[in-house]
């Protein structure tokens, strides 16, 4: 007797359902899009619903469907105006309290900032009329540019062949060319026993740079490489006269084909 109590306690406290697996509803979409790949169910008022997902539609940016199962068919609900999104529906969410709302999201959102990409995710909310409401870029950042001033120090040495001098300079200006609309600004020094700063940051932003460079003359003597450091520092890094501005960050590249022949008396990581 206490048994058959047990059961009918347990039973008076569960739900039941049923899963028609015999005569099931088909919703068709282009399986190279991946439709279906997410689906959830949706109620909001008196709308029943089925939201479903093909992160690889509309030339992978992404799409998201709403179905009913009354009309047996899906129609069009969302895709992302912004051609840096991709494989959006790739998840999605349904909250039901305090009112109905959907989350689609994507988890390639890519940036440009400063000549570089960078990648986060987006999520796109929808209200209870699966109208869109809002969007969220979880650790999202504005494209800030720093200022950078980069200086090219280069070997002009005896030990330096014509032809590799050359080379250096080409080397110099193809690098210049490449980052010329970031917010780096350039300034070259050669070395040898003595130092010539062949452009400043100023020249560069003046446009004179270029012609500079290409006039600057092999000097063919030792290499001070410790002291020529010490007079870019000075000169230029350190030297509003210069074009340099005290608040960018600094760079240096030093270009030689061997080991300086002076002491290192400033005590300079190299």
């Amino acid at each position: 007797m206490a048994l058959l109590f047990l059961l009918l306690c347990a039973v008076s406290l569960s739900d039941g359902f049923n899963i028609d697996v015999l005569n099931p509803e088909p919703f068709t979409g282009n399986k190279e899009d991946f439709f279906g790949y997410k689906l959830l169910q949706y109620q909001s008022d008196k709308m029943k619903q089925i939201i479903v997902s093909a992160p690889l539609g509309a030339n992978r940016s992404g799409a998201i469907f709403k179905c009913t199962v009354e009309k047996g068919n899906c129609i069009h609900l969302y895709q992302p105006d912004l051609k840096e999104i991709r494989f959006f529906g790739m998840s999605m969410a349904v909250r039901t309290s305090p009112s109905a709302t959907l989350t689609s999201c994507s988890p390639s959102f890519s940036h440009e900032c400063d000549g570089n990409s960078y990648l986060n995710g987006i999520c796109y909310q929808f209200n209870s009329k699966l109208n869109t409401i809002t969007n969220i870029t979880a650790a999202f950042q504005e494209c800030t540019k720093n200022k950078v001033n980069l200086v090219f120090l280069f070997d002009g040495s005896s030990s330096m062949q014509a032809s590799d001098f050359d080379k250096n300079k080409k080397f110099i200006w193809d690098i210049v060319t490449t980052l010329k609309n970031s917010s780096i600004e350039f300034a070259a020094v050669q070395f040898s026993k003595t130092f010539s700063t062949v452009f400043t940051f100023k020249d560069y932003v003046n446009g004179v740079a270029k012609k500079k460079l290409d006039e600057e003359k092999h000097m063919k003597s030792l290499t001070n490489t410790h002291k020529a450091v010490d007079f870019t520092l000075k000169n230029l890094f350190n030297n509003v006269e210069s074009g340099a501005d005290p608040e960018a960050t600094k760079a240096l590249v030093i270009i030689t084909d061997g080991s300086p022949s002076d002491i290192n008396t400033n005590e300079i990581q190299l």
